[in-house]
Formats: C-alpha cells, sequence, structure tokens
C-alpha cells in the first residue's frame, strides 16, 4: 500500500506541476486587465511547492535508510544487532511515510477531483462545468476561483456574442456594405447585405477574395488599387462604379482605414462601399439643373445687358443689388463698383435729377446731354425682403418722335380742314353749275324772244310810218284831227322811239347774265387731273366777273394786262386764288378805293400782282399770313384758311407766292406762275 501511494503521489504531483507550469491567461481567454486570475494562479503555484517538499522529504527518508542499511551493514557484525536497528528504522520511515500520506491524502483527493475536471471541461455545458465547494482550504479557495473564472468566462462570451450580433444587425440593416479583409487580401467579414446590393452571396466572398475587385468597373480599377495602397497610411475615401449581378452599373462611395493591434501590428483592414447611385443621379439632376440655370441666367444677362433700359434691383434702402450694363454707359461705373450703392444719390452726382415725380413712375432729365428718360418703380419681395425693381428708358428720341407726329397730326388736322374747306367750295361750285345751267335755259329763250321782239318792232314801226305817211298825204280827212290827237295823247311817237332802246337794254343785260352764267359754269368746272393751258388774263376776268357784286361797291377795278402766253395749270384752282385775293383786297378797304390787276411775264414765268389801297398788314402780322387758322379777321368773319389754300395752289404749280405790305397804304400780293411747272397729282379733284 505505500509502494502504491507513493506511485499516485509520485504522478499526481507531476501532473498538478505540469498543470500548473502550463496554466495562463490565453488558456483561459482571460483579459490581461483581469485581476482575479493572479490570486488562482498563486494558490496553484503554492499548491505545487507544498507537493514538491513532502516529496523530498519522503525520498529524503528512504535516502537516509538506505545509508543507514549500508552502514550498518559495514560497521556492524552482529546480524541481530543490525536486524533491530534495520526494523526500528524501517518502522520509523513507514510511520513517516504514513504520517506524510496521511497528511497529503486530504489534500491530493480534491486536487485529483480538480484536475479530473479540468480534464472533461470541454465535454461539459452550463452549470456542469461548475466546481463544488467541499472544503475552505486552499483547494476550496481555488475552487472558489475556477468557479469564478468560468463565470467570467461565460460574461465575456455572452459579451462578445452580444457585441457580435449588435455589430452584425448594424452592419446587415445598413444601406452599406461592411467588409474586414486580412493582409493577405482575404476577406475575414462582409456583412450579409452584400446579396442585396451586389447580387453575391457572402459566402462566394469568402471562397474567391478576389471577387470584390472584380466588382469594380474597368475604368475604376486603377484607382481602386492607388487607393487601398494608400489606405494602409492614412484613411481616406473614393467614390467608384461596380457593376452587379444584373449588369447593372451602380456608383458607391468606398472608405477603408487599416486596424492595427496593441503592438501597433497591422491585423486587417476595416472598409466599407456605400451606395451612391441615387445620390449620383441626383447630383447629376442638380447639375443639369444648375447648368440649365447658369445657362438661363447668363442668357437673361446678355438679353438684359442687350436692351437700352436699364433695370436695377434696389433694396429697402435704395442699395443696388444688381443691374445690367446699361447703367455703366450713363454714369461711367464698373457693373461691380456699383452694387451696393444709394442709385438716387449715384444719379445725382451723374448729373440726373427727377423733372416729374409720381408714386410709381416719373421722368428725369441728364442735363449735360439733355436727354429724357422714363423712370418706373415695382415693388417685389425678394428673399422675403421688401425690395424694388427700378427701370430707366431713354424717350428723348420718342419724345422727339411724338413731337413730330403731334406735328403731322395737326397738318393731316389742317390739311384735312383745307381739303374740307375745297370740298366745300366744290360743293359750291358743284351747285354754281347747277345754278348756271337753270338760269341759262331760260336766260336763252328771253334773249331769243327779245331779238325776235326788236325785230317785229322794227317792222311795226316801218309799217306805222307807212301808215302816217299815207294819212298826212290826205289833210282834208275827216279824221285826221282825231288821229292826231290820239297820237299825241298816248305817245305813240315817244313809245315806238323808246321801244328799240328798252329791247337793246333788255338784250344787253341778257347779254350780261349770259357772260355772267358762262363765266360762273367756267369757274365751278372740275379740273382735269393733268395741267390745260389757260389764258390767266381770261381766268382774271372770269373771276372778277363772279365777285364783281363784292367789288363794285367798295373799290374800282384797274386792269393792267400784258401779252401772255398760254400758261399749263389748273385753271379752275387758280380762278380760286385770284378769288381770294380779290375778296381779301376789297375786305381791305376802309373806303372806296382802287383795286390794280397786274400781269406780266418774265424769266420764264408769268407774274400775277393783285394791290388794293386797303390798310395794309402789321408787320408782326406779315410772316404768319400764309399759316394755317391764322387770320386778323373778327371772329366769325374769317377760318384762317384762304391764304393757306392759295398758299398751297401755287405751291402745286410750282410756283410762289409773296406779300408786300405797308400799314395804312395797301397790299400788294405777287403770284409767279413758271411756265414748265412740275405737273403733280391733283389731290382736290373730286
Amino acid at each position: 500500500m505505500p509502494l502504491k501511494f507513493l506511485s499516485a503521489w509520485c504522478v499526481s504531483g507531476t501532473a498538478l506541476r505540469a498543470a500548473c507550469s502550463g496554466l495562463s491567461r490565453d488558456d483561459f481567454q482571460i483579459p490581461a486587465h483581469d485581476g482575479r486570475i493572479i490570486p488562482m494562479m498563486q494558490r496553484f503555484k503554492e499548491l505545487s511547492i507544498a507537493t514538491s517538499i513532502t516529496l523530498c522529504v519522503f525520498l529524503t527518508t528512504l535516502v537516509f535508510l538506505s545509508v543507514t542499511i549500508i552502514v550498518l551493514s559495514c560497521f556492524t557484525p552482529d546480524s541481530i544487532g543490525r536486524f533491530h536497528v534495520l526494523f526500528t528504522l524501517t518502522a520509523l520511515g513507514l510511520l513517516l511515510c504514513f504520517s506524510v500520506w496521511f497528511v497529503t491524502k486530504r489534500r491530493m483527493e480534491p486536487l485529483q477531483s480538480l484536475l479530473a475536471h479540468m480534464a472533461t471541461l470541454g465535454q461539459k455545458e452550463g452549470d456542469a462545468r461548475y466546481l463544488p465547494q467541499s472544503t475552505n482550504s486552499e483547494i476550496g479557495k481555488l475552487t472558489i476561483a475556477f468557479n469564478e473564472l468560468l463565470q467570467e468566462l461565460d460574461d465575456d462570451v455572452a459579451a462578445q456574442r452580444e457585441a457580435a450580433q449588435i455589430y452584425r444587425i448594424v452592419a446587415e440593416n445598413t444601406c452599406e456594405v461592411a467588409v474586414w479583409r486580412l493582409p493577405d487580401n482575404s476577406v475575414r467579414f462582409i456583412s450579409s447585405n452584400c446579396q442585396t446590393i451586389f447580387g453575391h452571396l457572402d459566402a462566394e466572398f469568402y471562397a474567391d477574395p478576389a471577387l470584390l475587385e472584380q466588382l469594380i468597373h474597368p475604368d475604376d480599377r486603377g484607382r481602386w488599387q492607388q487607393h487601398v495602397a494608400r489606405s494602409i497610411s492614412y484613411a481616406k475615401s473614393i467614390e467608384l462604379r461596380m457593376c452587379t449581378v444584373d449588369g447593372s452599373v451602380r456608383w458607391f462611395r468606398h472608405y477603408s482605414r487599416q486596424i492595427q493591434d496593441e503592438n501597433n501590428q497591422t491585423i486587417g483592414f476595416r472598409s466599407s462601399f456605400l451606395d451612391i447611385t441615387r445620390q449620383k443621379e441626383s447630383q447629376e439632376v442638380t447639375a443639369r439643373a444648375l447648368a440649365l440655370m447658369t445657362h438661363a441666367k447668363r442668357e437673361w444677362e446678355e438679353t438684359l445687358d442687350c436692351i437700352d433700359d436699364v433695370v436695377m434691383l434696389v433694396d429697402s434702402e435704395h442699395r443696388i443689388q444688381r443691374t445690367n450694363r446699361r447703367i455703366s454707359t450713363l454714369t461711367g461705373y464698373a457693373v461691380e463698383d456699383l452694387v451696393g450703392k444709394d442709385w438716387r444719390e449715384l444719379f445725382q452726382e451723374c448729373g440726373f435729377s427727377f423733372t416729374v415725380f409720381r408714386n410709381n413712375s416719373g421722368e428725369l432729365i441728364h442735363h449735360e446731354s439733355e436727354r429724357l428718360f422714363d423712370i418706373f418703380f415695382y415693388q417685389i419681395q425678394h428673399n422675403d425682403q421688401p425690395s424694388m425693381v427700378v427701370t430707366m428708358h431713354d424717350s428723348t428720341e420718342l419724345r422727339r418722335a411724338t413731337e413730330q407726329l403731334q406735328a403731322a397730326y395737326d397738318n393731316l388736322e389742317q390739311t384735312q380742314l383745307k381739303v374740307f374747306q375745297q370740298e366745300k367750295l366744290a360743293s359750291i361750285g358743284q351747285l354754281a353749275a347747277g345754278v348756271a345751267h337753270e338760269i341759262n335755259n331760260p336766260m336763252g329763250f328771253i334773249s331769243s324772244n327779245l331779238t325776235s321782239l326788236k325785230k317785229y318792232g322794227m317792222r311795226l314801226d316801218e309799217y306805222i310810218a307807212v301808215l302816217q305817211g299815207s294819212l298826212y298825204s290826205c289833210p282834208n280827212h275827216p279824221d285826221m284831227s282825231g288821229i292826231d290827237t290820239l297820237r299825241q295823247k298816248l305817245k305813240v311817237d315817244y313809245i315806238i322811239s323808246d321801244i328799240t332802246q328798252l329791247i337793246e337794254e333788255s338784250l344787253e343785260g341778257a347779254e350780261r347774265v349770259r357772260k355772267i352764267v358762262a363765266d360762273l359754269k367756267s369757274f365751278s368746272r372740275l379740273d382735269e387731273s393733268k395741267l390745260t393751258p389757260a389764258s390767266i388774263n381770261d381766268c382774271l376776268d372770269s373771276t372778277i366777273n363772279i365777285v364783281w357784286n363784292e367789288l363794285k361797291y367798295v373799290a374800282e377795278i384797274d386792269r393792267q394786262y400784258g401779252e401772255l402766253p398760254m400758261v399749263p395749270c389748273y385753271p379752275q384752282q387758280l380762278n380760286q386764288v385770284f378769288m381770294n385775293l380779290l375778296v381779301n383786297a376789297a375786305h381791305a378797304m376802309t373806303e372806296r378805293g382802287v383795286i390794280t390787276v397786274k400781269t406780266w411775264q418774265a424769266d420764264n414765268s408769268v407774274f400775277i400782282a393783285i394791290t388794293d389801297t386797303g390798310k395794309g398788314i402789321p408787320p408782326q402780322h406779315v410772316e404768319r399770313i400764309f399759316e394755317p387758322f391764322f387770320t386778323t379777321k373778327e371772329v366769325g368773319k374769317g377760318t384762317g384758311l384762304g391764304l393757306s389754300i392759295c398758299y398751297d395752289i401755287v405751291k402745286k404749280h410750282s410756283g410762289e407766292i409773296t406779300v408786300a405790305s405797308t400799314l395804312g397804304a395797301g397790299s400788294t400780293f405777287t403770284v409767279r406762275l413758271p411756265l414748265e411747272p412740275v405737273q403733280t397729282e391733283n389731290t382736290n379733284e373730286k
């Protein structure tokens, strides 16, 4: 039994030393900062030392007994004595061995149980892994430390599993693919959402680490390799394209970072792939929209710069925010230098001032150039702030055109009144022609009858003379005295002599009426569209005949006609000129005077001068005498169109009309008509 115990004892000590010497923190996967492993390891070492000391004492006792036996054999000849000594020593040795066995037995049993438990620890689960505590000795304390160590290990494993689960949940439920690559480029971890994003299972990446690089678009692989090489020294992101299983190309932002352990040794690379395809598409849409906006802005700015108006955007304090380039030509400042300036002070500085100001508009004048500008104000909201758009338009040319248009309108209105007056005269002429025609018919048979009556009277006078001669040849006839008395009573001789005179006067009056009617018809005749050769002297006589009733009571007519050729003209229109001049001459008479009508030829032209001895024209009125609607007559007695119409008619004949007047002595109107006028369209023809 002692030999068996000795053998077991030796084996147990050897195993314990081996277990204690080979046990470390890494075998238990205890964190380096955990301090509770140190007391447990210390107890293991103390137990190993105690066992070793006990074993040394036992071996020393055996060696002592062996040496004693040898010494006794050499120095004790008596065999009985040697036997007693040997027996005593053997008994003492056995007693010592039993004592050692008894003492260490209780210590070895828990230790053997601990060793057996540790040998089968990998096959146990749950609470079966924990040692039951049977003593308060060092072995018991070692059991407590071992159980606490297992509990710590369980807690650490649970924490690691929870952390791994959290990381996996976070990695797999995000829009980016998380990858952990080892230094040899093998994939240590890839989130399972790679199937959704790349179309490949995570197992495919574990089996083929090169698959990840194969998904990179060929045009981006060079940048990818440079990026991976640079990520060893510092972290940086890159945007690249990757091809998915369905053949589509998507954009990803790749971020890579080097991972090192506590010894600054590289243990891998943590990278992520974030799908930014929609972001890229949005950026492209935004870039296109921005390009369109930039293009539209540039077009709009160029459009505003092309117009001749000033357009300004000013804030509530009248500071210029934006403006087109037209303002530079007005102020001499660059557009960039005008931003922030008060436009009112700027315009005042550049010589502008308001001539008219209303609520939302006004008028400006530039004193140096004397140009006029219309200015308008429009209230708006810009960047949620009250602002105003100010526009300026150079209206100088427009105002000039407006003035010219107004003058043209006034001229047109005057021409219209002239035409109306001429049409009225034409209507009167037509009426006069009709009246003349109606008068001419009865005057025809009146003249004819008077001529016949004259012939009949002459025949009766001849017959009465014959009868009277026959009666006087019979003086003794009884009825002669009665016939003579009746002849004297009836004044037959006076009647016979006066009837001829009456008929002559009647014929002369009829002839005068005929001539007046002929002149009236000639005066009212509608002109043809072409110039007609006419005698100016005849036209004057015809006109004087027509207006004789206006002239005969105020003046005498002095005709001083020269020898004139036929003049190409519009006779009816010239008759109107002569009539207006003669009537005006008659109206200028304050007492009976003389109107001289003179004609002559000189310098390939015919001249007609009508001179009156009236009151004359004031000098300040001479220059305006031919203006439309200008008259010196009382209101209601003149339209102011007579001389204006004369002026236009003479100009139409390529001639000219002038006036010379002496206040209180009379006036002379001279008309010059060329013998070869430039033919113009007869605008007054009806």
